[in-house]
């Protein structure tokens, strides 16, 4: 009897240990990358413990330089001697002297070199014997681009609707930015820094820009010196991928300007919303490159630009008016007041892309602020 007492006992124990085995936290880790869809210039948020799914934008552009974290599972992990390595670095290669470790997680900066398909191994330490987890990766080569004007994407309205096919309008002497997608076999590519932009005939000049700090992308103005059209070629890592013509308008040709205000049917005061003024020819083409002035409940603005922001206040109430030449359009909205700014505005921080790099430590520390890199191409 106690033999059978015993080895019930025994029976038990190993059944409630294999239970709290198969319900305890795996040694794992999960990815996340650089790259958010969400133009707000905030951090990506942090994944809660045991989250199965990685968040890795794929396929990334061939070229592209971007950032990826691996992240635990648990408090019981320690990533501090964690080494990260790409299997293939013919098709994504890790950066030497970008892996920054915490215990919570392992940072590192990637290339994009080639296409194809590769993984990323986290091994615990550098030994590379052990393993906390992999992720698979796949890098494309862009053979085609679509673009859109920046104003509704830094508004984070759903700009698919801004949406510029193979010709714009943009004011002689005035400058448009818009945002570039690439694409590889139809299928949308991830990551910036590849591409560049040149004007292959006509009298303009362009420039072309990278955001960074967790909003990877990739945008290029264009500024007609005169009226009449300009052709203008967008390549990534050196492939013509786009071709747009810029048809430069005077100040005769706008006919009509009208403004649109952010809906206010959800906001709470204090948020930040935005009107956004566009002006038209007769036949109803948008014209881009103008710069406003802008009254609110009469009194002149200071600045110009084609977007007025302000702080929603619900018992507040107040008159935009966004005016260019003889014409305008007005507003309605409850603020108490506002500013001034511009689509060409993309962030509040600039460097050179010619520039030493920015030290890996350096840049976590910046990692709210939104970062431009600008690089001016000659002309044709």
């Amino acid at each position: 009897m106690r033999v059978f007492y015993a080895f019930t006992r025994l029976s038990i124990l190993v059944l409630v240990a294999g239970i709290g085995l198969a319900g305890c936290k795996s040694d794992f880790v999960h990815f996340t990358d650089s790259i958010d869809l969400e133009f707000n210039f905030a951090p990506l948020p942090l994944l809660p413990f045991d989250n199965p799914d990685d968040h890795l934008h794929i396929p990334y552009v061939q070229g592209a330089e971007f950032r990826v974290t691996a992240h635990r599972d648990h408090s019981g992990m320690s990533l501090l001697d964690a080494v990260p390595e790409s299997l293939d670095p013919t098709v994504v290669r890790v950066l030497d002297g970008s892996v920054q470790n915490t215990d919570e997680w392992v940072s590192f900066r990637c290339r994009a070199e080639g296409p194809g398909s590769t993984s990323f191994v986290i091994y615990r330490d550098g030994f590379r014997e052990k393993e906390w987890g992999s992720a698979e990766v796949e890098v494309g080569t862009a053979d085609s681009a679509r673009l859109f004007f920046s104003g509704p994407v830094l508004l984070n309205w759903p700009f698919e609707d801004a949406e510029v096919l193979d010709r714009v309008n943009v004011l002689k002497g005035g400058t448009a930015t818009f945002l570039v997608w690439l694409f590889g076999q139809n299928a949308r590519l991830y990551g910036n820094g590849t591409v560049r932009v040149l004007v292959a005939e006509g009298n303009a000049d362009v420039e072309w820009d990278q955001t960074y700090f967790f909003e990877d992308r990739d945008w290029f103005r264009v500024t007609p010196l005169d009226d009449g059209d300009s052709r203008v070629k967008i390549l990534a890592d050196g492939i013509n991928v786009a071709e747009i013509q810029v048809h430069g308008v005077t100040e005769e040709e706008v006919d009509t300007v009208l403004v649109e205000a952010e809906s206010e049917k959800h906001a709470s005061t204090g948020d930040i919303l935005a009107v956004l003024a566009v002006g038209y020819t007769s036949e109803g083409e948008p014209i881009y490159g103008i710069e406003y002035d802008w009254y609110a409940d009469g009194w002149k603005e200071p600045g110009d630009g084609d977007i007025y922001k302000y702080v929603f206040h619900r018992d507040g109430y107040m008159e935009v008016e966004a005016e260019y030449g003889d014409h305008s359009d007005t507003a309605y909205i409850h603020a108490e007041d506002g500013w001034v700014t511009s689509s060409n505005r993309l962030g509040c921080t600039t460097v050179n892309a010619s520039a030493p790099s920015v030290p890996p430590f350096f840049l976590l520390l910046l990692a709210g602020v939104p970062l431009l890199a600008r690089t001016r191409s000659s002309r044709a």
